[in-house]
C-alpha cells in the first residue's frame, strides 16, 4: 500500500497499516533472501485434519472470538476427507512474502502525500528483541511519513485486525470523522 500511495498519489486519499508496511528486511543484520524466506515460509499445513486445526487455533489464540477464529480457518479448504488445504498455494505465498524483502520502504516514506495510520501490535509473547526493533521501525516511519498517526495496540499479536475488530474499525472511524484522512 505504500508503494502505491507513494507512486500513485492522486488514487490514495489514506492508508492504513495493519501491523506492516513499515519493516525493511533488508535491513535486518545478515540478512539474506535465503534466511528471511526460511523464517517466513510456513508450515506445511496441507492434510491437517479440520477439526485439529480448529482445535489449535482457539487454543493458540484463546482471546480471539469465536468469529475471529472462524474467519481466519476461511484460508483454507476443508476437503471432502475433512482435511484441510490453504487456498494460497505456497509458491504464492512466497512472492508475497518476497515483495517486502524487495521493497524498500523506508526509500518510499518522503514520496506519500497521503496520510497514513500505522496500526502496531505489541505482543507480550513477542520476543523482546524484535519488539524493541520493531519500536525502531515504527518510529522511523512515523518520523518519515509527512503525515502519520501510531497507535499501539497491547498484548494483541500481528491480526489485530481478527483480534480486535471493534477497535480496529473504531480507529478507523474516528480517523475519517475527525478529517484525518482529508488533509
Amino acid at each position: 500500500m505504500i508503494e502505491l500511495a507513494a507512486r500513485h498519489p492522486a488514487t490514495v486519499a489514506g492508508v492504513v497499516l495493519v501491523d506492516g508496511g513499515f519493516i525493511d528486511l533488508q535491513s535486518k543484520p545478515g540478512a539474506t533472501w535465503e534466511s528471511i524466506s526460511a523464517q517466513l515460509t510456513p508450515p506445511a499445513l496441507a492434510g491437517i485434519p479440520s477439526a485439529a486445526m480448529h482445535a489449535y487455533m482457539q487454543q493458540a489464540h484463546a482471546n480471539w472470538s469465536a468469529a475471529g477464529v472462524q474467519h481466519q480457518l476461511a484460508n483454507f479448504e476443508t476437503l471432502a476427507d475433512g482435511t484441510i488445504r490453504p487456498w494460497l498455494t505456497l509458491e504464492r505465498q512466497m512472492l508475497i512474502v518476497r515483495a517486502p524483502w524487495e521493497q524498500r520502504v523506508c526509500e518510499l516514506y518522503s514520496q506519500v502525500s497521503a496520510p497514513v495510520m500505522l496500526l502496531a501490535a505489541d505482543s507480550t509473547a513477542e520476543d523482546p528483541k524484535r519488539l524493541v526493533q520493531k519500536r525502531a521501525e515504527v518510529a522511523a516511519a512515523s518520523a518519515l511519513l509527512p503525515h502519520c498517526q501510531v497507535h499501539w495496540f497491547a498484548d494483541t499479536d500481528h491480526d489485530i485486525h481478527v483480534q480486535r475488530p471493534q477497535e480496529t474499525a473504531a480507529l478507523v472511524l474516528q480517523a475519517f470523522t475527525a478529517g484525518f484522512f482529508a488533509a
